[in-house]
């Protein structure tokens, strides 16, 4: 969705804006200085969210929508590790869609990070309950 894009569009751009920020006039340098390093991972770990929540197009389906199995992998992935962007400067033939990822675990997010993925959860767990054993056998044999 847009919120992906904008976090990704940012972070494609990071190594653009602090090279223009050493320069800029200090009128326009006290914004930038403002966000530290820990802000510029918390927006890696919301955009990593938010694309793979963008990959299952939740925004666009109703629960009957969305299958079991679906369901149940999204749950999955939420628990083990997100590909984030990284924070360096583009390759000359990369786009912000072709930038550089790495897998990052789960524990290893920020506490902020944590906390989105926490929110997730919740929201998650309250449009798809975690399915019975009947609900799973049935997911299985499909």
């Amino acid at each position: 969705g847009y919120a992906a894009t904008l976090l990704r569009r940012s972070v494609y751009n990071c190594f653009a804006f602090s090279k223009y920020f050493e320069r800029s006039p200090a009128t326009e340098q006290a914004t930038w200085l403002e966000l530290s390093d820990d802000d510029w991972n918390l927006i890696v770990e919301m955009e990593a969210i938010t694309n793979q929540l963008a990959q299952f197009s939740l925004g666009e389906v109703q629960k009957e929508g969305v299958s079991g199995s679906n369901a149940l992998l999204f749950r999955k992935l939420l628990k083990l590790t997100f590909p984030c962007l990284v924070l360096e400067r583009p390759d000359v033939l990369s786009t912000e869609f072709t930038q550089r990822r790495i897998s990052k675990e789960v524990k290893n997010f920020s506490e902020q990070g944590k906390c989105c993925l926490l929110r997730l959860n919740e929201q998650w767990a309250l449009r798809f309950p975690e399915p019975d054993d009947n609900e799973m056998k049935a997911i299985l044999l499909v």
